[in-house]
């Protein structure tokens, strides 16, 4: 992944245990569909790459670059990240970076100067004879602002189920008014099988779809540690898929927007980040 922040841009990757050339390593190549091949077009070749890519990698590399030059180029050996694992107090299911492939979804550059960056552990799963990309593990890092990992946190699904697993979790950071937090936001997705809309209905088109609720913990930047997770609505209400969430800047709050199950009850919950 890479992101550009206040002019400076951030490169987020991994590195097998391998000395050979990317090339070599993951047998790079590139993929033309062929519908003439089984499994969806895809070849021995594309399954090999497949396969190289979802090894275990051995190093995970931040750089950042400024006006002109590298500012810094760290590295982290994957066997570190596992003494600084934390988890939400009572929170289940989460557990430490391995090394697998793992998508960058949000980075941000707190007040402190140190770097977070969130996302999710990618796979694939079997679902209706296709094998389909499924998010795993939802994990945020903590670097300082030369890149040494300083924290890694993790929060456990709700949903695992194959239905759910196809869609990935919405992350997102807010700043805590008084600068000594940062808010994790994350949304929990629920896979559902059906008509999402009246249109898909009317077609008799069925497909899986999501819904999301919101759950919420808090990183506190001087202990690196996490608040327990709030759910607003107890799991209970999906957000609006088109209009969701506000954010109010001003009095540094979220306002969720949605609904029951049965589409019969609108909900509304104000969450304020002191």
């Amino acid at each position: 992944a890479a992101y550009e922040e206040k002019g400076d841009v951030y490169f987020f990757g991994t590195s097998a245990k391998s000395k050979e050339s990317f090339e070599k390593t993951f047998s790079e190549y590139s993929p033309i569909f062929n519908p003439g091949f089984s499994g969806l077009g895809r070849n021995s070749i594309d399954l090999k790459w497949q396969k190289a890519l979802n090894e275990d990698m051995k190093n995970f590399h931040l750089l950042k670059f400024g006006d002109k030059s590298i500012d810094f180029a760290s590295t982290t050996p994957v066997d570190e990240f596992k003494s600084k694992f934390k988890t939400a107090p009572g929170d289940k299911g989460a557990s430490a970076y391995k090394g697998k492939k793992f998508e960058v979804f949000n980075f941000r550059v707190i007040e402190n100067d140190d770097y977070l960056v969130s996302g999710q552990i990618t796979s694939s799963v079997m679902l209706d004879g296709t094998m389909v990309e499924s998010y795993e593990d939802i994990l945020c890092f903590q670097f300082d602002k030369k890149g040494t990992l300083k924290a890694q946190y993790g929060i456990g699904k709700v949903s695992n189920d194959k239905k759910s697993a196809i869609f990935s979790n919405t992350q997102g950071f807010v700043p805590s008014a008084d600068g000594k937090s940062i808010y994790w936001t994350i949304f929990e997705v629920k896979g559902f099988k059906g008509y999402e809309s009246f249109a898909d209905a009317y077609n008799g088109n069925a497909t899986f779809y999501p819904r999301y609720y919101p759950r919420i913990t808090k990183i506190d930047i001087a202990s690196s540690s996490l608040s327990e997770v709030k759910v607003p609505g107890s799991g209970k209400y999906f957000l609006r898929r088109n209009l969701n969430a506000v954010v109010d800047e001003k009095n540094n709050s979220i306002t969720y927007i949605g609904h029951d199950e049965k589409y019969s009850k609108l909900w509304l919950s104000r969450v304020t980040m002191p």
